[in-house]
């Protein structure tokens, strides 16, 4: 089975198990338009000369810890924790 949010075939190149697995999905779908961008579908209308996939989940964004004095290595080698010092960064994306 192909995974449906890598998608980049127009939907009308796409074998019938394809095409019947995107509009059997629950969704959300996304068309590729004519500037190259995916474009959320609230009706896909399953047009055979547009790309439709499924929407990607956005990634984890990631998590770490740091020190302000003695920086976020100290991490990874078991540094004591319970130092009050020490900051929970979590990275934030705007995709």
């Amino acid at each position: 089975m192909v995974d449906l949010t890598k998608i980049t075939t127009p939907f009308g190149l796409l074998d019938e198990a394809t095409q019947k697995a995107l509009r059997d999905h629950d969704g959300p779908i996304e068309h590729f338009n004519r500037y190259g961008d995916w474009v959320l579908c609230i009706e896909p209308g399953w047009h055979l000369a547009l790309a439709y996939r499924v929407r990607p989940q956005p990634p984890k964004p990631r998590e770490w810890w740091v020190h302000p004095t003695k920086g976020w290595s100290i991490a990874f080698r078991g540094g004591d924790r319970r130092d009050t010092e020490w900051v929970h960064v979590r990275e934030v994306r705007n995709d």
